[in-house]
């Protein structure tokens, strides 16, 4: 555990106010400023699993580190890089928290986003992105059990009001099966101060789908803090033989610029 506290306490202290404000909520429809007046939030760009059309803005800069199952760790690196498009990086540490020395680096995956429509009083916002980062990695196949998202379109739209957000989404996970999936994700932020999330992914089959809920807390306009359950009511056997079942999972998420 001496490693998670380390990396939590690191991930606190470049939370602290000094960090820049270039990073506002753009999602369309949603509320890009406090009710008392205070800063607005950094833009949502995914919620436990399932992105969203929200992206950094130009020079905005996202780390993000999820402490799972397994004593695993996954670091994802994003950046603004044009207005609205976004790339980003992601790795996996095996066995990084515990007691064991056999920390082990997995198959670094990339990410990319763009958003390409901003949305209407009917219609969501859209964005276009890839995202190869997946679970359960087997180094037998170089392949990732759980699969990756692979190329996806993610909607958003405030719907009933501008706190209760829904994000819906299509995605083609690999172009040897040419399996498309569906996914569904809501959240609702109760007055910047946190947020209920909940995810329906991998919809093509009923068994074959998860289901995700979790909470953000959202500690400064910058520094967020995720708890969720992942993988809720599974009790699958993977193809390798070991056991998909229901995952506690701690995301910090930090945003700034460069």
């Amino acid at each position: 555990m001496k490693r998670f506290f380390v990396a939590a306490a690191a991930a606190c202290v470049l939370a602290a106010p000094g960090a820049l404000a270039a990073n506002m909520r753009k999602l369309p429809k949603a509320v890009s400023d406090s009710s008392g007046g205070g800063q607005a939030l950094a833009a949502d760009t995914s919620l436990i699993d399932i992105p969203t059309a929200g992206t950094l803005d130009y020079y905005g800069l996202l780390n993000k580190t999820r402490f799972f199952s397994g004593g695993n760790l996954l670091d994802e690196v994003s950046f603004g890089v044009l207005p609205q498009l976004n790339l980003g990086v992601s790795a996996v540490l095996e066995n990084f928290i515990g007691t064991g020395t056999s920390v082990r680096l997995e198959r670094p995956a990339i990410q990319a986003k763009y958003r390409f429509y901003d949305g209407s009083a009917l219609f969501p916002a859209l964005a276009v992105g890839y995202d190869g980062q997946g679970y359960y990695y087997d180094r037998s196949t170089d392949k990732f059990l759980e699969k990756e998202r692979g190329l996806y379109l993610a909607g958003t739209k405030s719907v009933f009001s501008k706190w209760f957000q829904l994000h819906p989404g299509v995605n083609l996970s690999d172009f040897q099966s040419n399996s498309i999936y569906l996914s569904l994700a809501a959240s609702f932020t109760v007055e910047d101060t946190f947020a209920l999330m909940g995810e329906w992914d991998n919809i093509q089959r009923f068994d074959q789908s998860r289901i995700n809920a979790g909470a953000r807390f959202y500690v400064s306009p910058f520094f967020q803090i995720d708890f969720a359950l992942r993988d809720i009511g599974k009790n699958a056997q993977l193809a390798d033989g070991s056991v998909q079942r229901l995952e506690r999972v701690v995301q910090l998420r930090y945003v700034t610029s460069f």
